[in-house]
């Protein structure tokens, strides 16, 4: 259809007006380059020809003159300017850790460029773009002060500027400037670690002394410029000796087959006192093949050795699907094995596996929908199998105080004998629903009795969400709504407790008597509640654990004070493996260690990330006059405790305090845990 463009040009120096002229004819007549480039363009319905930018208008079928490029991306309209986005505002360093603060552009793109200034500088010291998902337009957005700007800093006084970018349809806003930092730069230097190893799937190093106790760790796959995944923590009380620093569960965030290393550095906790270490030699490698699953490996064996489909089937049948399951979702060497496995039981078989997704889906859709294990759940003499994905017949009626962006989708798979209770489970990899937001996505996976659950660490990845199922039914794809609060409960009947008076309206009743209820938190026996006790690290793992449902644990105990069959032991190993807790160095968990408020802060961060909870609420502490105290690997997690309202401190002459390293009693950890519930479950 397309059969003429509106086109200017400028060949050999001479300015040819525009006309309206045939494909052809340009071609044809002017034999230029330019030409012929801009006829390749125009498949797209787009041409840009120097400085001018045409577009293909449909209802007249002709290119016409849509702007000019004046540089930077930035696309003025023909005729008019276009409007600026809204210029971010309160652009503030938060002091020792040099984190930068600000409030987003309601009507932003999401990218942001910052820029580094001293004070007495008209060029930045230091440039870097951003980009922000969208689920944090009009929210306080920090980005940490790195290292290529910090090596950049001498002793002297900056400022940076935040500036929104813009689109086609809105230009660049103005910058943001931000307050003064009073910068003198340490001499020293943290040590980096060393002695990397590895222990099967454990990541192990040593810290040196007086070395830092927060780190940061990257892993990278030979062959891949990216890094795979970086992650960050803290080693406990540990300074001025040597400590081994775990990171468990290595396969959890592999996504192909490969060769890895890891390297650690150690972080600063105050930019003033130190600077953070170089980043440590490389490790050792290791292959996945190495740390792969039992399943994987005995797949691998049965296919050496041809064995037949049946003997595939019963060997995938007699495993427990808890570890099938993991396996299947978390490994994925095993998932390689599963393919191979599946596609000869297939081929034996004579069963087709098809995806059929109804037009009505197709909107919401936006890519392909496969299966994998589905041939294993075939019925007998089944010989073609159908996954359909369509809208439920009957919508589930979901609370709209806590989900938001819901959409709905029944998918169940033909040729099954039951789709309840599948005999091998199956993993969906499917586009993330239109609508829904990737980043704090929530599945949950409804069953015919109105029952549901939440499914447990579905992996996002370009938009894509893949997870691993034991039946079919309807699936709710949805993001937790904002500020959502759970009512109080009446008073108790029978209140247990003799050492906390039933006073409503009392800070420590009304929050000890919510906990209790909830049966997150007990008495230390049947009747004291012990209010103003310290609370330990192994009770407070415990309190998390029940939070969690109590789930079974098949992990293996690490800690060596961590003794097998105490009140504490399930929950601090699955906390640990869930990386919601860590040691505290040496092989040591801390079991009768107090815990302080940022670690409690950092491990209810943590589990809320488990329970793909959103924790993007985040505000600054400057106000609180105790903010210098806070350690730097948990100024994270109190951003989040402040930003969530989980911590709001307490007063005294006149000034705020959060006694970020202070042990939080029983009564206050009751306080910190009735927010959490409120604000998400």
């Amino acid at each position: 259809m397309r059969n003429k463009f509106l086109c200017a040009l400028v060949s050999f120096g001479m300015l040819f007006s525009a006309l309206t002229v045939s494909a052809a004819e340009v071609s044809a007549e002017s034999g230029s380059n330019e030409a012929e480039e801009a006829l390749q363009e125009a498949d797209a319905g787009r041409i840009e020809v120097f400085d001018e930018v045409y577009e293909y208008d449909v209802e007249i079928d002709e290119f016409v003159l849509r702007g000019r490029d004046v540089g930077n991306d930035e696309l003025v309209r023909e005729g008019e300017d276009l409007p600026k986005i809204d210029t971010p505002t309160d652009a503030k360093w938060e002091i020792s850790t040099g984190t930068m603060f600000f409030n987003a552009s309601a009507n932003g793109t999401g990218i942001y460029r910052f820029a580094i200034y001293n004070e007495n500088e008209e060029e930045p010291i230091y440039k870097v773009n951003v980009h922000y998902s969208s689920a944090n337009t009009e929210k306080r957005l920090k980005f940490g002060l790195s290292d290529e700007a910090l090596v950049k800093m001498g002793t002297g006084k900056y400022y940076f500027t935040i500036t929104a970018e813009g689109n086609d349809d809105y230009r660049d806003s103005d910058p943001c400037k931000s307050d003064i930092l009073e910068y003198k730069r340490p001499d020293r230097q943290l040590s980096a670690p060393y002695d990397l190893k590895w222990n099967i799937t454990i990541a192990t190093w040593t810290l040196p002394e007086n070395a830092s106790i927060a780190y940061e760790l990257e892993c990278k796959k030979e062959g891949s410029a990216e890094w795979e995944w970086a992650v960050s923590g803290f080693t406990g009380k540990g300074r001025n000796k040597s400590n081994h620093i775990i990171q468990h569960e290595f396969t959890r965030y592999m996504n192909e087959k490969g060769i890895y290393r890891f390297r650690i550095k150690a972080l600063s906790n105050d930019i003033f006192d130190a600077v953070d270490s170089e980043w440590s030699e490389w490790s050792p490698e290791i292959s996945s093949e190495d740390l792969t699953s039992e399943v994987a490996k005995e797949l691998k064996e049965l296919l050496a050795k041809d064995a037949n489909a049946d003997e595939i089937l019963d060997a995938l049948e007699s495993k427990d699907k808890k570890e099938l399951s993991a396996s299947v979702q978390s490994d994925p060497v095993a998932r390689g094995y599963i393919e191979k496995a599946e596609q000869k039981f297939a081929e034996e078989k004579g069963i087709a596996v098809n995806t059929a997704v109804a037009p009505d889906m197709k909107d919401k859709l936006s890519g392909d929908v496969t299966i994998l294990g589905a041939a294993f759940n075939a019925g007998d003499n089944v010989t073609s199998m159908t996954l359909n994905v369509t809208k439920p017949d009957l919508e589930r009626d979901i609370d709209r105080q806590q989900y938001k962006n819901v959409v709905q989708i029944s998918m169940v798979l033909d040729g099954v004998v039951d789709t309840q209770n599948l005999k091998v489970p199956v993993r969906i990899t499917m586009p993330v629903p239109a609508g829904v937001d990737p980043v704090n996505l929530q599945i949950l996976h409804y069953h015919n009795d109105g029952t549901y659950e939440a499914i447990i660490f579905p992996h996002v990845e370009d938009n894509m969400v893949s997870f691993t199922l034991t039946s079919f039914s309807t699936f709710v794809f949805a993001n937790k709504a904002d500020g959502e609060d759970t009512p109080t409960p009446g008073p108790s009947e029978n209140w247990p407790f003799t050492d906390v008076a039933v006073n409503p309206g009392n800070w420590k009743y009304e929050n000890i008597r919510f906990v209790n209820e909830k049966g997150v938190m007990t008495g230390v026996n049947a009747r004291e509640f012990q209010p103003d006790a310290p609370l330990t690290r192994a009770q407070f793992a415990s309190v998390i654990y029940r939070m969690a449902g109590s789930p079974e644990v098949t992990y293996q105990n690490v800690f060596k004070d961590v003794l097998s069959g105490k009140w504490y032991s399930n929950a601090i190993i699955w906390a640990y493996e869930n990386k919601i807790v860590a040691g505290l160095g040496e092989g040591r968990y801390g079991i009768d260690d107090n815990i302080t408020r940022e670690q409690m802060a950092r491990m209810l961060m943590e589990f809320a990330k488990v329970q793909k909870y959103d924790v993007s609420d985040i505000s600054d502490f400057d106000k609180f006059a105790d903010a210098s105290q806070v350690s730097r690997w948990a100024a994270d997690n109190m951003r989040w405790a402040v930003g969530s309202g989980i911590i709001s401190g307490s007063t005294k002459d006149g000034k705020y305090y959060m006694n970020p390293k202070g042990n939080a009693t029983r009564a206050e950890c009751a306080v910190m845990l009735t927010k959490f519930i409120q604000k998400y479950q």
